[in-house]
């Protein structure tokens, strides 16, 4: 991390409305955060980890005899495929950042001002 100091505004106002500030807040969040392709892999493993405990619960309730005709399997299925499915997005979703990051190819970080020092070392080499 590089600290610095920000210089306070002299006068005037930000021009920024409400509504610009919040789609730059999305913009970024999107452009640099694993946040969102993370929470739906995440989500995809939870869904397929959920049909364990809930076929289980379905079993007992067909074996007591209160079944509910029809519902266990298409909902055990129901369950189990859209887990599945959330977990391939996230997957897909990890290799479509990973391509982005490399594509992009920021830097990290970024050079306001340089020395005498560095120009003169720049200019020998050359």
């Amino acid at each position: 991390m590089v600290s610095y100091d920000r210089l306070q505004r002299i006068a005037g106002v930000s021009g920024w409305t409400l509504g610009r500030m919040i789609k730059s807040m999305y913009d970024t969040f999107l452009g640099f955060s694993h946040l969102p392709i993370r929470l739906m892999t995440s989500l995809g493993l939870g869904m397929s980890a959920l049909t364990l405990p809930l076929s289980f619960y379905l079993v007992i309730t067909w074996m007591l005899g209160n079944p509910a005709p029809g519902w266990t399997s298409l909902i055990l299925g129901m369950v189990f495929f859209f887990g599945i499915q959330f977990l391939l997005m996230g997957v897909v979703g990890e290799y479509l950042h990973r391509i982005y990051l490399e594509v992009v190819r920021r830097p990290l970080f970024f050079i306001q001002d340089e020395t005498q020092s560095f120009r003169t070392q720049d200019k020998k080499a050359a």
